[in-house]
């Protein structure tokens, strides 16, 4: 009080109040404070008066630190809620589902032909699925199909064969392949009974 400022920071705000403009110093000074200066005009006085705020920069940063930890901690909560929800949806959607059908198509490769599926569904898995269960019931009527044709055969009905149309693709191979074992074995025992 009573001595003139001269200093780089006094002739900053003088200059920026002589403007009507704000001034604000937000590098922290020695003591550790921040400072903003506003243009004030007192009636109709010709001289430019400021009104300063000069605060400790450590209260403005705690709040601000403060404020960070809350927004971080609320997006680290979404977050998690957000991959917990994803999680437990991909798990019912796709995770469990596909394990079942990995499930389904182990036992069917291990000859179990039994194993109960899971509901039924309308998405790619559940179109897996079907498929798998076609596979399975394809599977099952090639093997009635063989069952009977022994039954016909202890029968005496010799001359019976299996269906190659009513199955497709390598199915209807397969039991064509089976008919023509079945009726070389039938020739060579009519044969051996002929030579013998």
């Amino acid at each position: 009080i009573g001595k003139r400022r001269e200093d780089a920071l006094t002739t900053q705000v003088l200059a920026a109040v002589k403007a009507d403009k704000t001034f604000d110093a937000f590098e922290p000074d020695a003591a550790g404070n921040v400072k903003t200066y506003v243009p004030l005009r007192i009636g109709g006085s010709e001289e430019h008066f400021a009104l300063g705020v000069i605060v400790p920069h450590a209260l403005i940063t705690a709040q601000a630190r403060a404020l960070l930890w809350i927004i971080l901690a609320v997006g680290l909560g979404a977050a998690l809620v957000l991959s917990g929800s994803v999680y437990v949806l991909l798990r019912r959607q796709a995770i469990r589902p596909l394990a079942d059908a990995v499930r389904l198509s182990a036992d069917v490769a291990e000859g179990r032909l039994d194993t109960p599926l899971p509901p039924a569904r309308n998405d790619e898995v559940g179109r897996l699925l079907d498929s798998m269960q076609r596979m399975r019931g394809q599977l099952r009527a090639v093997m009635a199909a063989q069952g009977e044709m022994a039954q016909r055969h202890e029968a005496g009905e010799l001359s019976y064969r299996m269906d190659t149309q009513a199955f497709p693709g390598e199915y209807g191979k397969m039991v064509e392949d089976t008919n023509q074992l079945v009726g070389a074995n039938i020739a060579v025992t009519r044969r051996l009974v002929e030579v013998m």
